[in-house]
């Protein structure tokens, strides 16, 4: 597997008051957070915590659901799945090229509001956007299925507050003759003539 470089572990820091005090801190993703007293038992757990949490998302720190908009949603998920769908020997799966196009739609609609402001009806509209694009139904639903693993995935790492996931879930698949969404085309036997032009190149 191809080796990916490792980010530098954030330090524990200390910043002096003009009052003469000494506090602790440390930076994380451009964020700069206090821990309390420099030294001190108590600053020292937070920080232990912060860079636990810090380590196990990838570098992605837990923000306030209100805070996130879509696109900085579709931003780090797209950390994880460069990192999660990849085969044994480092390149990229298939899937995460399913996830690109699948979120564009989402992206171009809705990239500036807030993930707690994105419902149903903003499922919805991102899924007739894609029969707009002449997307089969089957294709969609899929399509439509991944956003909803994006969103899942912000619910677990506290990026999405769990009542919007839970809501998405009750938008309902397409279904046949149902929509305006075009059905695929029926997979075809192949013809006979393309299974003699090969015989002689293959295994019996």
């Amino acid at each position: 597997m191809a080796k990916t470089k490792s980010k530098p572990l954030p330090k524990y820091r200390r910043q002096t008051r003009p009052s003469g005090n000494h506090v602790a801190f440390v930076e994380l993703g451009g964020r700069r957070m206090y821990l309390g007293p420099h030294d001190s038992p108590e600053s020292r757990e937070a920080f232990g915590r912060l860079l636990a949490e810090w380590e196990s998302t990838g570098g992605n720190l837990s923000a306030a659901p209100e805070a996130i908009t879509v696109a900085e949603l579709v931003a780090q998920f797209w950390k994880h799945a460069e990192t999660f769908y990849r085969r044994p020997d480092g390149t990229p799966t298939s899937e995460l090229t399913t996830y690109k196009y699948a979120v564009r739609p989402m992206v171009e609609l809705y990239a500036g509001i807030r993930v707690s402001e994105f419902g149903p009806k903003s499922l919805k509209t991102v899924r007739t956007r894609m029969i707009g694009l002449g997307w089969c139904r089957s294709h969609i639903n899929k399509s439509v299925s991944r956003l909803r693993s994006v969103f899942r995935w912000g619910t677990e790492n506290e990026l999405v507050p769990p009542s919007v996931l839970h809501a998405l879930q009750s938008v309902k698949g397409l279904a046949r003759g149902r929509s305006d969404a075009r059905e695929s085309l029926p997979r075809l036997p192949v013809p006979v003539a393309d299974i003699q032009a090969v015989r002689e190149h293959v295994p019996k």
